[in-house]
């Protein structure tokens, strides 16, 4: 199974409202402060993505 992952808690978040599929949340090797977001990476996380970076340049202007 091939997965994706991410560290920032929005994606995160955005990814799992809009249906991406949540393996797991792993601890940042190289620090024990931030998280790992895994994901499997199916159809779903590419069209989320896409949808993510048109929301997000929404939001900041």
């Amino acid at each position: 199974m091939e997965t994706f992952c991410c560290k920032g808690k929005r994606l995160a978040k955005y990814l799992m409202e809009h249906g991406s599929k949540l393996i797991r949340i792993d601890k940042d090797q190289n620090s024990k402060e931030f998280l790992i977001f895994i994901f499997e990476k199916d159809d779903s996380i590419d069209k989320n993505l896409e949808q993510w970076e048109k929301d997000k340049k929404k939001y900041l202007f």
